[in-house]
């Protein structure tokens, strides 16, 4: 199955309505509206019209993004799906958060030293308002103090996990892995994709679909419908929403990681069972 990094944002202008502009990466080739897509493009998507894509520069061909958020000061906050080598050097993992910044790579969040065994991997990543990351993992885990399952988010404040979301206490079936989130401050409102196709709240999806609950109302839409917005996309997973209401400039994105040199280990960790 091909799989796709996911942003979503909102551009807004004096002269038009607000659009929806979706951004997204996938983990193996695909071909969508006539582009042909590979796991190190950035995809600009307006919602209506061509795709466009930009290579992210400095990643080998053999990398990729596990997960992806737009942070609002313009750097890149991202979780590797194999180990790459920073500046140290040190290497960043699957359970560990990376920011891209003007001057480089550094380490956002050491997941081994805050307690996520090296046998889980983080594939949901977003923010709240104030800036702590929201993470989901791709299995249930044990953390200091904490138990969570895949179809849950935990909030790290930079010293402890605490509970966000329970997903199973808002309908989620215990059989769905949150692989995409993002949250909206402003609406309480969160989005979230899930790796498998299933219904939560009335609302049957798809794996490259995206929901959203408003946590308010505990209301569940249909907030992007992947096949619709072009067929081939039907064979796609989301695995990624940054914040809503962050602008992403693709190209800004391509040249804030163009020359970084992250270099993939060469041997890829074991898979989680």
């Amino acid at each position: 199955m091909v799989r796709l990094l996911f942003a979503s944002t909102l551009l807004l202008s004096a002269a038009a309505p607000a659009v929806a502009q979706w951004v997204y990466v996938p983990d193996g080739a695909i071909e969508a509206s006539g582009v042909f897509l590979t796991p190190r493009d950035l995809v600009n998507d307006s919602g209506a019209g061509p795709l466009s894509a930009v290579p992210v520069a400095g990643l080998p061909e053999t990398s990729g993004l596990a997960a992806y958020e737009a942070d609002s000061n313009g750097d890149t906050l991202f979780v590797p799906r194999i180990a790459i080598e920073l500046p140290g050097p040190t290497y960043a993992m699957r359970q560990d958060v990376v920011r891209a910044t003007g001057a480089g790579l550094v380490l956002e969040l050491d997941g081994s030293a805050a307690g996520v065994p090296q046998s889980v991997a983080i594939d949901a990543l977003a923010r709240t308002a104030s800036g702590e990351l929201l993470l989901s993992f791709d299995t249930s885990v044990e953390l200091p103090g904490l138990f969570v399952d895949d179809e849950d988010l935990v909030l790290w404040n930079g010293a402890g996990f605490a509970p966000f979301f329970d997903g199973s206490a808002e309908g989620v079936p215990t059989a769905l892995d949150v692989d995409a989130a993002s949250y909206d401050p402003v609406g309480n409102r969160l989005r979230l994709s899930f790796d498998t196709p299933g219904e939560v709240g009335g609302i049957s999806f798809e794996d490259e679909d995206l929901l959203e609950l408003d946590r308010s109302s505990g209301v569940w839409s249909l907030a992007f419908d992947g096949s619709a917005r072009d067929p081939a996309l039907a064979a796609t997973d989301i695995v990624a929403v940054p914040e809503p209401g962050v602008v992403l400039p693709v190209a800004a994105g391509a040249a804030l990681l163009a020359g970084l040199r992250a270099r993939v280990r060469a041997e890829r960790r074991p898979a989680t069972a």
